[in-house]
């Protein structure tokens, strides 16, 4: 997946994109090919490499960004500090002392006990070298977002998700904003999606890649037919 993004991002940037037919013979377990597999490419390296013999060229649609990078699939927006959750917000709830590793933490522990004030019939006070950060609420998200000039999401009325993905053949995007409460989350189709945090940025994840950001604001216009990929004839062909 990573090298068919860095491919497509190179040919995009040199302004050959358009003109250049792709073929991929995806290899690797599932996260690493999960692109491929929702672009509608074989995982099988022989019927992939059948597929690049004798496969039809298929337009396909993409996102690019005011920044001039591309996803080929879809992104997620993230919060920019997302709340430490199970093992590891104990982990930052401890003093430094007690994240050492565990040949260590056994002659460190009872230390940290005291530390903490954990005593029978009394709560643990909070330990002073380290809290969690603080956390979002159920507001998660507070962003801004419009698509095609409509605006979807305000910073006051936070909302629980949002991810952005192309609708294929259609030149649009899927955008679905989650908002806290609701059964169903709303789905509209839009050419320009803009994003916008409201304090301390946001952060997304494209495609097979890990998080981009933060950033207080990023634009995502659907390019149609802008890219050309090998795929499996229809059935029957």
């Amino acid at each position: 997946d990573r090298a068919l993004l860095r491919t497509v991002r190179l040919l995009h940037r040199e302004g050959e994109l358009a003109g250049t037919a792709l073929s991929v013979v995806p290899v690797g377990n599932g996260p690493s090919v999960a692109l491929a597999r929702s672009l509608g490419l074989p995982l099988d390296v022989v019927t992939a490499a059948r597929t690049v013999l004798r496969g039809r060229v298929r337009a396909r649609d993409l996102l690019a960004d005011d920044e001039g990078d591309v996803v080929l699939g879809g992104l997620r927006v993230e919060p920019a500090a997302p709340l430490a959750t199970g093992p590891e917000l104990l982990r930052e709830g401890l003093p430094t002392a007690a994240r050492s590793p565990w040949w260590r933490r056994g002659r460190l522990l009872p230390r940290t006990v005291r530390h903490t004030g954990d005593r029978p019939g009394r709560s643990p006070a909070a330990p002073p070298h380290s809290a969690p950060p603080a956390p979002l609420g159920p507001a998660g998200y507070r962003l801004r977002v419009e698509a095609d000039g409509a605006v979807l999401a305000e910073p006051g009325r936070p909302v629980s998700g949002l991810s952005v993905r192309t609708a294929e053949g259609t030149g649009l995007a899927d955008v679905v904003v989650g908002a806290s409460g609701e059964a169903a989350a709303p789905r509209v189709r839009a050419r320009t999606v803009t994003v916008t945090a409201a304090a301390d940025g946001f952060r997304y994840r494209p495609d097979a890649d890990g998080l981009t950001g933060p950033v207080a604001t990023r634009t995502w216009t659907v390019l149609p037919r802008s890219w050309r990929l090998v795929l499996p004839p229809p059935e029957g062909e």
